[in-house]
């Protein structure tokens, strides 16, 4: 009964990054944003883009959903991580 109860305030999230190259440089394409979680790009790293993960509502818990695409065509660069 609890887990019915809890199963509609957990965090269902789907971010999705896209990356291309211009250049020498790396260039945001295509973002995608949905639930408590965003992608923060807080500075360049050399030619290419840095994406940090930050959950806005806290920390994970259990029966939370997270779904992460990222891609890097042709000559990007992209690191992603958590914050």
């Amino acid at each position: 009964m609890l887990a019915r109860a809890l199963a509609g305030v957990r965090a269902d999230v789907d971010i999705s990054i896209s990356c291309a190259a211009t250049g020498p440089r790396t260039r945001l394409t295509s973002l995608t944003e949905s639930g408590g979680y965003r992608a923060k790009f807080p500075r360049a790293l050399g030619n290419g883009l840095e994406a940090v993960i930050v959950n806005s509502g806290g920390g994970v818990a259990g029966g939370d959903r997270v779904r992460l695409s990222a891609s890097a065509h042709v000559g990007a660069h992209l690191t992603v991580s958590t914050a």
